[in-house]
């Protein structure tokens, strides 16, 4: 477990947990660092041949890890797992789940690797620590641009407890637009949103809102608050470059 600057009572938990499995739990607090340097860190320190990565707001099914090491003894070099959500959350939630599942967030119909060799892992460079936002999709496409064979697990899943809030809808795309961008750069031809996917992502989003049309507010809600925050998001990192 690494955790970095929680506000809860993690820390006593995980410290009762470890004192039920003894060393086969470990505990490591650090300061202000982003995931990447999170997982960096729980990498290097973790002892078995195999990563899972697990963030604080997702739940594993039980066959999860099951499934993903069945795979990797047939050959693949890593896994990515079905994500639901937390349907509870609210009608701005489902409709998030759904406009992930129209594939709008996922221009290569790719899943990031959560299950991998620790060898591999490291072989690609581990996750970049310069990134503080994107640095799961910057590791995907690097994996991907290195040929790995991922399966992606469809008879397990993850819970990702997301909550759908003034934070996720604002703050988030306000800060994450600009790293898209630099992504984008970075992974030329591989990354990037071209007008055919960006067409077929459009497709398949107007068949689901005719079946489903209770979504077509929670759709155009969520979709045109992202759309402002990039703008606004981008204009001024090029102002500000531009100084």
């Amino acid at each position: 477990m690494v955790d970095s600057d929680s506000s809860d009572d993690t820390e006593d938990l995980v410290k009762k947990w470890c004192g039920k499995l003894g060393d086969k739990c470990r505990y490591y607090k650090i300061r202000h660092r982003f995931q990447a340097a999170k997982r960096n860190f729980g990498a290097r320190t973790a002892r078995g041949p195999y990563l899972f990565l697990l963030d604080s707001d997702e739940y594993m099914s039980e066959n999860v890890l099951e499934s993903c090491l069945k795979k990797a003894q047939q050959g693949y070099e890593a896994c990515s797992i079905r994500i639901e959500y937390n349907w509870a959350s609210g009608y701005l939630a489902v409709s998030l789940h759904h406009i992930r599942n129209c594939c709008y967030d996922t221009p290569m119909g790719m899943g990031s690797p959560l299950f991998i060799p620790k060898a591999e892992y490291w072989r690609l460079g581990g996750q970049d620590e310069r990134l503080n936002y994107v640095e799961d999709a910057d590791f995907a496409y690097k994996f991907y641009s290195s040929a790995g064979k991922m399966f992606h697990v469809t008879d397990a899943y993850l819970l990702h407890d997301e909550n759908v809030d003034f934070r996720w809808i604002v703050y988030k795309p306000f800060f994450t637009a600009p790293r898209e961008r630099d992504l984008i750069a970075r992974w030329k031809g591989i990354a990037e949103l071209t007008p055919r996917k960006r067409l077929g992502n459009y497709s398949r989003m107007f068949r689901f809102l005719v079946k489903r049309p209770k979504f077509i507010f929670g759709f155009a809600f969520l979709l045109g608050t992202r759309f402002l925050t990039r703008r606004i998001a981008r204009s001024i990192e090029m102002e500000r470059l531009s100084l």
